[in-house]
């Protein structure tokens, strides 16, 4: 009995310490830690993720290190020995951004860039991967760089015998060695922002690469580098997720070039800023719902939520296409009011392609607001209320968004919704509606039947009313009471789900 009795003490005492001290440190660490710094929280197959690619780095090091130690012992001339290692250490890193197959590749090249012509490469800096990105165009690139990376047990040494160079030891004590450098046909990498930016946006120039440029007479290559940050983020190092590794090799400025200034201080300048006119255009036609990586941080928004709602969000936001269309629709600043946004995937979308968007969504489900405002992606250009749509005080706003909302209500309570949205509407702004369209009544079936099993059997969505589905003519004849134009776009073409766009008549 006493046996017992202490095998069962011993047990519950274990169980109350793994709970109150080795959950609670995994959940912080784990979950809790990097949502409170506005970061993904980690899952098991992004640390796998990491772990793959980590240790094909560091196992790649660690060859090198050992053909290094053995290159020591061949009798022939250190710079042939250093091509040969760059040579590898090139093909290490294609080979890395190759296996990394959880990322999207696209390589701009505007004038076919060999890199045969020695050069000065400029290039914006964000991740760990911009390193191995520079690299991999040429073996005949070598770069300037900062402590941490000369001094790193895992590739310092390898850096350090390749020729690479260190920026504390001051631009005009390595004058001499570059050139030298460049007489053998290196390039020289340099990020003139000096470190990684935590946010993607490029900080003020340092002046050392222009000044190398007009010292070494040496053309200037400009390339932007689009999307490392959000695979490996500065806030984040060791962490990868999915994403997008986008590269534009922009054409040569020649050292004489005087368009971009006499002098390097001037041309630090004007290139700077001709690089970030170049880098706010790839930001606009790269930040959009098709780039994976904002797929990827949706997902990871609700990912410990449940498993149910996981599912959901994944399933949802592939049906609707990572909202697309509604980023297409939607201008990028303004106040966006959307009415019956459950638990925000809409919303927190439409948050992460611009922050200029002022974004409120309201519904009356109490649990899925809930869930929407415990987002780690949730920034001060989002809120959610709880409230009833019916008695809600909307703000002016430039778009209403009603999606899947109105046959929730009876037709008195749509038409007084849709004439108060009109009313609140400002100079340009537009009502999107989404809804089944009754008068289709062959599609609409199948419509009827999934927000039956929805509402009634499932009970994800709760309703107090009977479904009363609207017509497209039925929104059209509202619309013209309000003096508003109707664009109709068919939504799919399994159900009668479509899409309504009203806008106000133009004088």
């Amino acid at each position: 009995l006493q046996s017992i009795s202490l095998i069962s003490i011993l047990g519950m005492a274990a169980v109350v310490l793994v709970a109150y001290t080795i959950q609670p440190i995994i959940f912080q660490f784990f979950i809790s830690k990097p949502a409170s710094k506005g970061l993904p929280p980690y899952t098991l197959i992004g640390l796998l993720r990491t772990i793959l690619l980590f240790m094909l780095f560091v196992t790649g090091c660690i060859i090198l290190r050992i053909f290094i130690f053995l290159l020591y012992l061949i009798p022939v001339r250190r710079s042939y020995k250093q091509q040969l290692v760059c040579r590898i250490i090139n093909i290490t890193c294609k080979g890395i951004l190759v296996v990394a197959t959880f990322v999207r590749k696209e390589h701009i090249n505007v004038t076919n860039e060999t890199f045969k012509k020695p050069a000065i490469i400029i290039a914006n800096h964000q991740s760990f991967i911009d390193i191995l990105e520079l690299l991999s165009f040429s073996p005949k690139i070598i770069m300037i760089t900062n402590h941490w990376v000369w001094n790193s047990p895992v590739f310092g040494k390898i850096i350090q015998y390749a020729g690479f160079f260190h920026v504390d030891e001051g631009y005009e004590l390595c004058v001499e060695r570059m050139r030298e450098k460049v007489r053998e046909g290196y390039s020289i990498a340099i990020f003139p922002e000096g470190t990684r930016t935590y946010d993607g946006k490029m900080k003020r120039f340092h002046k050392g690469a222009f000044y190398l440029s007009e010292t070494l007479q040496l053309d200037i290559i400009p390339i932007l580098l689009y999307g490392n940050g959000e695979i490996i983020a500065k806030a984040q190092p060791f962490y990868v997720r999915k994403g997008i590794i986008y590269s534009k090799i922009l054409p040569r400025i020649l050292y004489n070039d005087d368009s971009f200034g006499t002098t390097y201080q001037e041309r630090t300048k004007r290139i700077s800023s001709y690089m970030k006119e170049e880098y706010a255009r790839i930001c606009l036609e790269k930040n959009t719902p098709a780039n994976p990586a904002f797929y990827e941080a949706l997902v990871l928004n609700y990912i410990y939520k449940s498993p149910v709602i996981e599912w959901y969000i994944r399933i949802k936001v592939k049906m609707e296409h990572n909202y697309q269309l509604f980023n297409q629709l939607i201008p990028m600043k303004g106040q966006i009011t959307d009415i019956g946004c459950g638990l925000g995937p809409l919303c927190y979308m439409l948050s992460m392609i611009s922050k200029e968007r002022q974004i409120l969504g309201i519904d009356y489900d109490e649990d899925k607001i809930a869930i929407a405002q415990h987002g780690w992606l949730r920034g001060e250009n989002l809120r959610f209320e709880h409230a009833d749509a019916s008695v809600y005080e909307f703000p002016e706003s430039d778009v209403f968004i009603l999606n899947d909302v109105l046959h929730y209500m009876n037709y008195e309570h749509q038409y007084d919704l849709l004439v108060r949205c009109a009313n609140l509407l400002r100079p340009e702004g537009m009502i999107i509606v989404r809804d089944g369209n009754s008068a289709e009544t062959h599609k609409h079936r199948l419509t009827r039947l999934t927000e039956v099993l929805s509402t009634q059997v499932v009970k994800f969505n709760r309703t107090t009313d009977e479904l009363c589905f609207t017509s497209e003519a039925q929104i059209q004849s509202i619309a013209r009471e309000c003096g508003m134009e109707v664009k109709t776009i068919r939504n799919d073409k399994y159900t009668s789900n479509t899409i309504y766009i009203l806008k106000k008549q133009l004088p």
